[in-house]
C-alpha cells in the first residue's frame, strides 16, 4: 500500500505524464472510494427503512444518495468538471446518509 510522500510523489508523476495507466489509476481509486462509502450508507439505510419511515422521504433520500454517489464516481474517475462538483456530491451523499443514521438514532433513543 502506497501512503504518505509516496502517495503525493506518484500521484504528481501520473498529473504530470498522462498515460493510459493514469487512467486504470483514478478508475480504481473512484471505485475504492465507492466501496468505502457503502458500509456506513447500508448500515443507516437498513437501520432506516427498519423505523418505517415516510416512503416520500425515504424515497429521496436513496435517490440523493444514487445519484450523488454517480456524480462523484465519474468526477472522480474521469475529471470532466472543477473540484467542487465532487465536494458537493459527496457531502450530499453523506448528508443524506447522516440524516437517516440521526433519524434512526432519535427514533430508538429519543424515547
Amino acid at each position: 500500500m502506497i501512503t504518505g510522500r509516496a502517495s503525493r510523489r506518484l500521484v504528481d508523476e501520473i498529473a504530470a505524464h498522462p498515460s493510459k495507466d493514469s487512467f486504470c489509476w483514478f478508475c480504481r481509486r473512484a471505485h475504492q472510494n465507492d466501496i468505502e462509502n457503502i458500509l456506513p450508507f447500508l448500515t443507516a439505510g437498513l437501520l432506516y427503512v427498519a423505523i418505517n419511515p415516510n416512503p416520500v422521504v425515504a424515497l429521496n433520500l436513496f435517490r440523493t444518495v444514487f445519484a450523488a454517489r454517480v456524480v462523484h464516481t465519474l468526477v472522480y474517475a474521469f475529471r470532466p468538471v472543477p473540484q467542487p462538483t465532487r465536494a458537493l456530491a459527496y457531502f450530499a451523499a453523506y448528508g443524506a446518509t447522516f440524516y437517516m443514521a440521526l433519524q434512526t438514532v432519535l427514533f430508538f433513543y429519543g424515547k
